[in-house]
């Protein structure tokens, strides 16, 4: 059996971090990945683009799942006051 993971961080968040903060978490998360990549649990992992040009996929209400309505929403507010 195979598992998706997906983190997000806010955007805004991201983009307030001091570039110390911000090396520091780069460098956390790639050693993560790494770790992760040599216990062979990782088979891939990509950055998502930006909220600024994402799209939103809707998946028809027989198929939806019930925690995909706070991501929404969440996404609508950063889209509406930008990163």
């Amino acid at each position: 059996m195979k598992y998706l993971c997906l983190a997000y961080e806010q955007e805004r968040r991201l983009n307030s971090l001091s570039k110390r903060e911000w090396d520091v978490l780069r460098s956390e998360t790639l050693d993560y990945i790494e770790e992760l990549r040599q216990k062979g649990c990782l088979i891939a992992a990509e950055p998502l683009q930006s909220v600024q040009t994402a799209a939103t996929v809707r998946v028809p209400e027989l198929c939806a799942l019930d925690h995909r309505r706070p991501l929404e929403a969440e996404l609508r507010e950063e889209r509406r006051y930008g990163p």
